[in-house]
């Protein structure tokens, strides 16, 4: 009696071992597939992608959890091919950017939640910074101020709360210039002022 309650335990526990050893190796596996997606999508400088959504498969990926990834790897590619202003790639990022941040909801932005907008922007602008510093001198966009993009009055406050919230996701030239360009704009006023009449 005692050596079959003692089989079955030892059936139990074997069956419980094989069971995380299972789990443990798809956990494993499923680290790795996050990479080989972003390695599907490998920016190639020589066949330049057609419009901004096909851009966008370039530049992130929603993983699994619904989180979004950035494609660092492309996004330096980006960076070290650039050498003007009218370079493909820098012009799909600037408009990419552009439409990021639109007043209206692009459609292209209407995808993405406030706080995920915000990410993949900064990330947009960040890149615009970098490959910025590799233009020459006298170039249409060697000066420009893309951080302008987070600045209008409408989004101003919006923006700063969000990036300071994230410590600006650790991108050191979107942190640069907008606490170098960021001015406080007073919160918008929930309650309708009352009209008074001068006579």
């Amino acid at each position: 009696m005692k050596s079959l309650s003692l089989i079955k335990c030892f059936k139990y526990q074997k069956t419980v071992y094989v069971n995380c050893l299972l789990a443990i190796i798809l956990m494993v596996m499923s680290c790795g597939s996050q990479e080989k997606l972003i390695e599907n999508n490998v920016l190639k400088i020589d066949n330049p992608p057609k419009d901004l959504e096909s851009f966008e498969k370039l530049m992130w990926i929603r993983n699994a959890d619904g989180i979004i990834v950035i494609n660092k790897k492309n996004l330096n590619k980006i960076h070290r091919s650039t050498q003007t202003g009218e370079d493909e790639y820098f012009s799909f990022l600037q408009s990419y950017a552009i439409r990021l941040t639109a007043s209206s909801k692009q459609p292209i932005a209407k995808k993405f939640s406030f706080s995920e907008n915000a990410y993949v922007a900064g990330y947009a602008v960040e890149y615009l910074y970098k490959c910025q510093k590799r233009i020459k001198n006298g170039d249409l966009f060697k000066d420009t101020k893309f951080i302008n993009r987070f600045l209008a009055p409408w989004n101003a406050n919006k923006y700063n709360r969000e990036f300071k919230k994230h410590d600006y996701y650790g991108l050191k030239l979107l942190k640069k210039h907008h606490l170098e360009h960021f001015w406080e704009y007073p919160e918008q006023d929930t309650v309708p002022s009352i009209k008074r009449i001068v006579e």
